[in-house]
């Protein structure tokens, strides 16, 4: 992976964790309507998740099916990958684990949301030994 799909990739996984998040949490989080909050995310953060999507999905281009189609089993298993962590520890674990990220995530503007993302790219691009993509 290159240096940008690992920063693309770090964005569609927290979009899923945020989604995975508003649909199991609702209940631990009475005071908010999570999944407005997920889609007012979205909606504000739409550029730099479309763009992560085109960088993955031309990463995908070699994979033996349309990139669109491969993106999409992609961000599938992503979701099923959170969703057995919210499984191993329980809806109230997994949502008191969630909870600071989702609120931290919610309020962020553009900067902040592509700061975090790019750290985290960054974090997963050092640790497969990328040094210069």
């Amino acid at each position: 992976m290159t240096r940008q799909q690992s920063i693309a990739e770090q964005v569609m996984r927290v979009h899923t964790e945020l989604l995975v998040t508003s649909l199991a949490c609702e209940e631990p989080y009475p005071e908010e309507d999570l999944l407005r909050g997920y889609y007012a995310f979205t909606m504000q953060h739409a550029v730099a998740i479309l763009d992560a999507q085109g960088e993955l999905e031309q990463m995908m281009r070699g994979f033996g099916e349309e990139p669109e189609r491969a993106f999409d089993t992609y961000r599938t298993v992503m979701a099923n990958g959170e969703v057995q962590i919210l499984e191993r520890w329980g809806t109230s674990t997994y949502c008191e684990m969630r909870r600071s990220r989702f609120d931290t995530l919610l309020a962020a503007d553009e900067e902040a949301f592509n700061a975090y993302t790019l750290d985290l790219g960054l974090r997963a691009y050092s640790r497969q030994g990328g040094c210069n993509g």
